[in-house]
């Protein structure tokens, strides 16, 4: 399945988590409005929704648009503040939101992305669904913590860097599966964790990858993550849904080779 087939199976639960999100998105404040436009047009392929509408399988779209929206704010709002951290005014070769505007728009646009995820939260009324969404933001800054920590001390061990991808990506990309159906924690987190790994592997030699772990490490981990993620799917019936999620594993292969 090519990515457009793996989006056409939630196609229609896709246009509702968009309005979701954009109604959540929403301030009176034009400033706000106007990080808003500037965010929604340089957002990338929407993967962390495509993940949990693809989890839910069409039981509850609702409630899926709704959870989807919500950590699509919380991934933008780690990434406004990750750039202030790492005084970064660039993102994939285009200005960030910190470059654009200064960091204090950058960290209070953050906030404001935080406080509507919490206003979801409120809204869905679910207990085990908020534990899960606090417990995100609780690992992702520890995950930055841990790299902090590590960046003052020189090169990563191997064991050191898969703690900081998975607390920074892969436990985001594990709680949308777990979100959308618990029976998928496992996979969501085997998919994280090789997504972080081809991102690193595609980037292998550049600055920004030099306290990185060898070569040959990484690649052996992610092509285990990716045998891992597929397995992981053995254990449940096939639908479209998992189907796709599947081949949206599979598809990592192609794109780092």
């Amino acid at each position: 399945m090519t990515q457009n087939e793996i989006r056409q199976v939630v196609a229609d639960q896709f246009r509702l988590f968009e309005e979701e999100y954009h109604r959540h998105t929403y301030s009176g404040v034009q400033l706000m409005q106007e990080v808003n436009d500037y965010v929604d047009r340089r957002s990338g392929k929407r993967l962390r929704p495509l993940l949990l509408l693809l989890a839910d399988g069409g039981r509850d779209i609702v409630r899926a648009s709704r959870l989807a929206a919500a950590m699509e704010m919380l991934h933008s709002a780690s990434l406004m503040h990750d750039d202030v951290v790492d005084e970064s005014t660039e993102r994939r070769g285009q200005e960030s939101v910190n470059g654009h505007w200064g960091n204090a728009v950058a960290v209070l646009c953050g906030d404001y992305y935080l406080s509507r995820v919490m206003n979801i939260m409120n809204e869905l009324d679910e207990k085990e669904a908020t534990r899960i969404v606090n417990n995100v933001v609780k690992e992702m800054c520890e995950g930055e913590l841990i790299q902090q920590q590590y960046l003052r001390g020189g090169v990563f061990d191997k064991g050191s860097y898969m703690d900081v991808i998975y607390k920074k990506t892969a436990v985001l990309m594990r709680s949308c599966c777990e979100l959308g159906n618990p029976l998928l924690r496992e996979f969501g987190e085997h998919f994280g964790m090789a997504f972080q790994l081809r991102d690193d592997l595609m980037d292998y030699g550049t600055e920004e990858t030099k306290t990185l772990p060898p070569l040959k490490e990484l690649q052996a981990a992610f092509e285990q993550r990716i045998e891992a993620a597929v397995d992981s799917l053995s254990k449940l019936p096939e639908t479209p849904y998992t189907k796709a999620l599947k081949h949206l594993a599979l598809n990592l292969l192609q794109l780092s080779a």
